[in-house]
């Protein structure tokens, strides 16, 4: 209940429209009365809100169903109610409350896309709601859209979206400027420009310029309109237009014309700061800009006179009066393919989804440890990790240089580790290395990769001997396994200093370096392939290897 003014007491009435037959509807008044009427019609109610008080009618038209039998699509009975049509005169104070889940009607009387669950009120503040729209059949973005397979109910806007917004702009501006002083003209220069006709001319003038566009970084990663769950869709390009509305008087008149300029701009975008569908399809019937479902917003933008000041400075003009505003967002459509993929059939077992059982098992193979971490050519490697026993095990090795990975048998060795035989002619360095169990039904588990590093092997006649030429160079010539591949970085430490290999331009097993200055004497040699050294130290008596040398004289 709410008191009004005078001390009356009103009352609220819910009006609920049912259809029985196809030529019959019966209009519930709840909690009064019953009235079965013939349809269509429009049916008149008189409800009295207090005693005392005059009756206040408003009315409601009743129409048929789109076809017989037909269910409406706001209620259960294919009738369809506009909104009540208050009496006029001064301060109506009756309000109704509108079913749930019912359409209404915006405040110039066309019918509304939002469903009111309360009352909607009918002042004369912006409409923030957005109505239902119909593609434009012809327009570019839908074209474009269905040639890729899009649906129409996906298409944001298009490329010309920038266009269009400027374009707008101009008109809704256009019509503010020329009540506040006739014969004034909204113009898209270049401030240049505008200045320089501004001098020759003799017609009050506003400029609207487009100066910069950024991202908006709310929009960049939102789901574009009509996409379902499960479904990916590049998303839309969020922009935001910022523009410089600047105000130029005929040069032979010493007045406020720039004043009254920006003021009847500002105050035309404060009282409707939302691009309509409809001033966008008529100004700029090139785009579908129209279509795109969130509003375009101009607002004022901030800006510090120093900001201001430096942008004036990179057009090259001196400073004018100038306000910044900023047209938010901008949603252009991506021409980027989406992704459907088949709905899902069944989840689980009978369709009951899948079952949780606790365990400490780990629910997929997982492999933990490769030894030896370093490993020579045809030597064994051991693969341990848990679960490596759901089906026949095998070992898949990639190298980032040498192309198809390479599959070696497996076999069993033990509860949770399986052993593989690596090959002579697999290349040195840095290996990826996982463990691939194959179920009986064809289907593969593979586990984590982990790394294993196959050493290179001196097979030249050691310890090496070289003498020093001339000029105390030291050419050295190892042969080696596995080959050497191009791309791979191979040096020779001798001692402690490492010696890069002279370039190949093939697969090699025999390299050769050139050492600048060498010292006589006997080194340590070793053969280091993409960071993987050969053996020199025989780690189970804790000595290096005694013939693992070079010899210089």
């Amino acid at each position: 209940m709410r008191r009004r003014p005078g001390g009356v007491r009103g009352a609220r009435s819910v009006v609920r429209p049912v259809r029985t037959s196809a030529d019959r509807a019966r209009l519930v008044v709840e909690p009064r009365r019953t009235v079965t009427v013939p349809s269509p019609a429009r049916v008149r109610i008189g409800h009295r809100p207090g005693r005392g008080a005059g009756e206040l009618p408003f009315e409601f038209p009743l129409e048929p169903s789109t076809r017989p039998g037909a269910a409406c699509p706001y209620h259960e009975a294919g009738c369809r109610p506009a909104r009540p049509r208050l009496p006029a005169g001064p301060n109506p104070t009756h309000r109704t409350t509108g079913v749930a889940g019912t359409r209404g009607v915006d405040r110039n009387g066309a019918p509304c896309g939002n469903r009111r669950t309360r009352h909607h009120r009918s002042s004369g503040r912006p409409h923030h709601g957005f109505p239902a729209r119909q593609r434009h059949p012809g327009s570019t973005a839908a074209v474009a859209a269905e040639s890729r397979g899009v649906p129409r109910e996906t298409v944001v806007s298009d490329a010309l979206a920038l266009a269009a917004v400027t374009e707008t702009l101009r008109a809704v501006l256009q019509e503010a400027v020329q009540r506040a002083v006739p014969g004034a003209v909204v113009t898209v220069r270049h401030p240049g420009g505008a200045a320089a006709a501004d001098e020759e001319g003799t017609t009050p003038t506003l400029n609207v310029f487009l100066y910069r566009t950024t991202v908006d970084a709310a929009w960049r990663n939102t789901d574009p309109p009509g996409t379902h769950p499960g479904e990916t869709r590049h998303p839309a390009l969020p922009l935001v237009l910022h523009y410089l509305f600047t105000g130029y008087a005929p040069p032979a008149e010493d007045s406020t014309v720039p004043e009254r300029l920006l003021g009847a701009a500002m105050s035309a975008l404060h009282d409707r700061p939302e691009l309509r569908a409809d001033a966008l399809r008529a100004a700029a019937d090139f785009s579908d800009l129209h279509l795109q479902q969130e509003p375009v917003r101009v607002t004022p933008a901030v800006m510090t006179a120093e900001e201001m000041y430096c942008l004036w400075a990179a057009l090259g003009h001196g400073y004018r009066l100038s306000v910044p505003y900023e047209a938010r967002v901008v949603l252009i459509d991506s021409a980027v393919p989406g992704r459907a993929p088949l709905p899902v059939l069944r989840r689980g077992e009978a369709g009951l989804g899948p079952e949780a059982t606790a365990t400490t098992a780990e629910p997929w193979p997982v492999l933990h440890a490769v030894l030896p971490s370093v490993a020579a050519p045809g030597a064994d490697i051991v693969l341990s990790g848990s679960g490596l026993r759901a089906g026949a095990p095998s070992v898949r090795l990639t190298h980032p240089l040498l192309g198809t990975p390479v599959v070696l048998p497996a076999r069993a060795d033990g509860e949770a580790a399986v052993r593989a035989t690596l090959g002579e002619d697999h290349g040195a360095g840095r290996w990826s290395v996982v463990v691939v169990l194959t179920a009986a039904d064809g289907s593969e588990r593979t586990t984590g990769p982990r790394a294993l590093h196959v050493a290179p092997r001196i097979t030249s006649a050691l310890p090496l001997t070289a003498a020093r030429k001339g000029n105390g160079a030291v050419l050295l010539s190892v042969d080696c396994v596995p080959a050497v591949h191009p791309g791979q970085q191979a040096e020779l430490v001798v001692g402690d200093l490492p010696v890069p290999a002279e370039p190949f331009a093939r697969a090699t097993r025999t390299l050769r370096f050139r050492l600048a200055a060498g010292t006589p004497g006997r080194y340590p040699l070793r053969l280091r392939v993409d960071g993987v050294d050969s053996p020199l130290a025989d780690m189970g008596a804790e000595r290096f290897d005694a013939g693992a040398a070079v010899v210089i004289t």
